[in-house]
């Protein structure tokens, strides 16, 4: 074999570990049982995991080019994944990002709050229970949450976004991304362009809803005296009730198709334009629909 050769086959040998992924040393650092941990990744996944310990623990592996920054003490942690050169963009990466994924395992508090950014890794949250606030910020990368904490706050851009659990306020601001939201119990706001969004499985008081063309579907229930505001230019809205309902509901479209199985009065303007009104019930809740040329549409469940 000559020297050239040679050379070549000693840089193929070696490039699978240059570019292997780094194995995170397990540390851990005391946390209080209510305190706040950060967590940022741009590209890979990041795991959280609820403990009964008042502590953080973080283990996982690293990509190239990558650090692990764990720092903190008391009520607020920070653990992120660092680009170690210099050049800066997403979350302090360059534009084209790293090479390769880093995975963040984190297990915290139990009661702990959550501030998590991701660019395209995605995001799994599981034990989290009497939590003050559970904060998510994405990208493209997917997250699938189960938690039980008093304000939920969900901004993504083309990632899916699940819930589960129990929130008693949440905010969702979606691009193109779709998502899912359940066991939310009283307040709600959803915002979003093209991406759906459904809601389930909630008893809710007050709901601030607007779509561009993107569909929300809300499967719910009201509680007495609700409030529910809804726009979408043209987006389908479906909203799912009981048929105990007690509500009075006003809609109006400029094309879309109006529909209800409530026995509401559709009222067809001379030319475009169309409205629905009417009392279900004592008419208790206050329901309010608007569409531009998206379909509305009041199930009976």
């Amino acid at each position: 074999m000559n020297k050239k050769m040679l050379v070549c086959s000693l840089l193929l040998a070696l490039a699978p570990a240059a570019f292997a992924a780094t194995p995170i040393k397990p540390a851990a650092k005391p946390l209080d049982a209510t305190g706040t941990v950060e967590i940022s990744n741009i590209r890979g996944s990041i795991k959280v995991t609820g403990w009964d310990r008042k502590m953080v623990a973080v283990t996982g592996s690293l990509g190239e080019d990558t650090r692990l920054v764990f720092e903190g003490s008391g009520s607020r942690m920070q653990v992120r994944a660092e680009r170690i050169s210099e050049r800066k963009g997403w979350f302090g990466w360059n534009g084209s990002g790293p090479r390769e994924d880093s995975l963040i395992q984190v297990h915290v508090p139990q009661g702990a709050s959550l501030e998590i950014e991701s660019v395209s890794a995605d995001v799994e949250v599981a034990g989290i229970s009497g939590s003050d606030r559970l904060q998510l910020e994405s990208v493209s990368g997917d997250a699938e949450l189960q938690a039980k904490t008093i304000s939920l706050t969900l901004s993504t851009v083309s990632g899916d976004v699940q819930f589960a659990g129990r929130a008693e306020r949440a905010t969702s601001e979606s691009v193109s991304g779709d998502v899912t939201l359940r066991d939310v119990e009283g307040e709600l706001k959803v915002e979003t362009v093209s991406g759906d969004t459904r809601i389930s499985h909630s008893r809710l008081r007050r709901i601030d809803g607007g779509s561009v063309s993107g569909d929300l579907d809300f499967d719910i229930d009201l509680v007495d005296n609700a409030s529910v505001d809804v726009e979408s230019m043209s987006g389908t809205v479906t909203l799912r009730l009981p048929a105990g309902l007690s509500a009075t509901v006003n809609a109006e479209t400029f094309s879309g198709s109006l529909t209800s199985d409530f026995g509401l009065k559709i009222i067809d303007e001379q030319g475009p334009g169309s409205e629905m009104h009417g009392k279900i019930g004592n008419g208790d809740a206050r329901i309010e629909l608007e569409s531009f040329s998206g379909d509305i549409r009041v199930r009976r469940r």
